[in-house]
Order: structure tokens, then sequence, then C-alpha cells
């Protein structure tokens, strides 16, 4: 059985909120100018962060949850997400 991948970003660092703050602003990035989303606040972006990091959720969960939001560039998206945020 294989098992489900997850983002597992160590929350123990020291410097983990300056981390999370630079990739949040990626997402926003990526969803504005990547994608052409107006967003009115950065809760979407302090969302994906959650549930992607901080509530450590498979990367499948995360693209059926964001299909809502960003419909069919969700799977873009999430294997951007999966690229981008071990490297922040």
């Amino acid at each position: 059985m294989a098992t489900a991948e997850t983002l597992n970003i160590d929350l123990s660092q020291t410097d983990i909120e300056q981390k999370l703050d630079d990739l949040q602003k990626k997402i926003i990035s990526k969803l504005t100018e990547g994608y052409g989303y107006e967003l009115q606040d950065d809760t979407l972006s302090a969302w994906i962060i959650m549930i992607a990091v901080r509530n450590n959720t498979t990367k499948e969960e995360v693209k059926t949850d964001l299909v809502e939001f960003i419909q069919e560039n969700s799977t873009d998206f999430v294997q951007w997400l999966w690229e981008t945020a071990p490297q922040v």
C-alpha cells in the first residue's frame, strides 16, 4: 500500500514563521500572476498554508479542497506547491 504524500515540513525550525511568510507570498504571486486570480485579501493563501503545511494534509486532499476555489488549476497548483514549499 502506497503512503499518502504530504509536505512534511518541520514546523519546529526556528525560522519557520519567516519561511511560511515567504511561502505565502509565493502562493499569492502564483495565484495572481500565474493564474490571473484577483484576491481580495490573503485568506486563501493563509488557508492553503494551514491545510497543506500546518495540518500536513495529503497532496490529493489539498487538490480536492482547492477545486472549489481554483477549479481546473488545482492539479497544476498543487504540483507547483509540492515542488516549491520544501525549497522555502
